[in-house]
């Protein structure tokens, strides 16, 4: 089993939290010892606490460290991938006698490491649907704040032998503070345009107060974007397209309540700009709205969560792009060519509002204007079936499609401003 394709489905959940284990000794706190924990210490800060996100997995198959787990009946943990060091996942020190011990709600386990999450940043981790409901219903969809440290299987933190401590990693959010032995993990700093969603001043997350405020969710793992003089650019590099198809890795993710709380009706607006000369390509996801909990989109998105976004598709063309409860598979379009994104270097304004149907009733709808001319407008909509009302931001934008064949041939940036809500 692909650990993308299982952190693609933790994503869509309300708050991510992905680590994959397998084994049933580790859910009681016992298992196997290990005297130390193997190959590269420097990179696994065994005894630091970390605070983050927990989310939840339920397919069965093959995980990163080459074991099968059913998470049905298996206690299992995943961790971000930015932890891993080794090019074959199955040799990773991580799979080798190394645990998670979590704490939430009072409640404390310690579950072997089996798994990698492509889109957590370093501190959101994955357990097995088994082991969520030990601390909460499947419902809930995701757990914060959720404490974590790595330790031995044995439970103790590990050792940091045999290397001198190397330089600290990159501060913030999205990487942890160095602990004993920890050496820079050239995958969890962010490059060149990259900055963490985080809460810290000039991230993605307050970029959007106080109009979307909370705790945020759904980050990619890549954050490519640039904040300057109140405008929002973000960028997406040569080849890249979803984050699921690998590196070269584009654009940004993240999902923030609105200020006004759950609504049954939703309005979002901002400005946009695509330079003159962008490429289109086959297409490419713009920000929208949505209501409960991820994961909400990708092609298997939970029954408790929808998702309408914006998207660009060939020479520009413009939709709505939903994943509801009348939704089989990948997305529904709706009013695909009614209107073009123009790539001309201008801003131009859009709104979008849903308005949530009522419990058994097709009455649900979309409409979207731009630049002041409505262009979409959809009713009939089976939005929920579990009466879920809009939730707030789903700001997520990238290439894709989720292979090459979606991804620009050169660099290209789209810039946002302006965003607002209503109810």
């Amino acid at each position: 089993m692909s650990a993308d394709l299982i952190w693609k489905k933790l994503a869509r959940r309300k708050r991510p939290l992905t680590i994959a284990v397998t084994g049933f000794l580790l859910s009681l706190g016992t298992g196997p010892v290990s005297a130390s924990i193997p190959g590269p210490e420097q990179n696994i800060p065994s005894g630091q606490l970390m605070t983050g996100e927990m989310t939840y997995f339920s397919i069965s198959g093959t995980d990163a460290c080459g074991s099968h787990v059913d998470p049905a009946t298996q206690d299992a943990v995943a961790v971000s991938r930015l932890w891993f060091t080794a090019a074959n996942s199955n040799n990773d020190p991580l799979c080798g006698g190394v645990s998670v011990q979590l704490t939430y709600n009072g409640q404390t386990l310690i579950l072997p490491v089996m798994d990698s999450c492509a889109s957590c940043d370093r501190t959101h981790i994955g357990v097995s649907q088994k082991v969520f409901q030990q601390l909460a219903p499947l419902s809930a969809g995701a757990l914060s704040p959720v404490t974590w440290q790595f330790v031995l299987s044995s439970g103790q933190p590990g050792p940091s032998p045999g290397s001198s401590p190397g330089p600290a990693p990159p501060s913030g959010p999205g990487s942890p503070p160095p602990g004993p032995g920890s050496a820079p993990n050239p995958a969890a700093a962010p490059g060149p345009g990259q900055v963490p969603a985080s809460g810290a001043p000039g991230s993605l997350e307050n970029y959007f107060a106080p109009a979307f405020s909370g705790a945020s969710f759904c980050h990619f793992s890549h954050q490519d974007f640039s904040v300057n003089s109140g405008v929002l650019t973000t960028s997406y590099p040569a080849g890249s397209s979803s984050q699921s198809a690998g590196p070269p890795y584009g654009g940004a993710q993240i999902c923030i309540p609105s200020s006004t709380g759950p609504q049954p009706a939703l309005a979002l607006t901002y400005s946009i700009r695509f330079p003159a000369g962008f490429q289109f390509v086959k297409g490419g996801k713009l920000p929208g709205i949505y209501g409960g909990a991820p994961p909400f989109s990708g092609g298997n998105h939970n029954p408790g969560g929808w998702s309408m976004r914006l998207m660009w598709r060939a020479g520009g063309a413009g939709e709505v792009y939903s994943y509801t409860a009348q939704t089989a598979g990948y997305g529904d379009d709706y009013g695909r060519g009614n209107f073009s994104w123009q790539a001309d270097g201008n801003w131009h304004t859009v709104t979008e509002r849903v308005t949530v149907n009522t419990p058994g009733a097709s009455n649900g709808s979309v409409t979207l204007t731009y630049d002041g001319h409505q262009v979409i407008d959809q009713t009939g909509i089976d939005i929920t079936t579990t009466n879920t009302p809009a939730g707030g931001l789903f700001f997520s934008t990238f290439y894709g499609g989720h292979d090459s064949s979606w991804a620009p041939a050169a660099d290209q940036s789209v810039s946002f401003q302006n965003f607002s809500v209503s109810g």
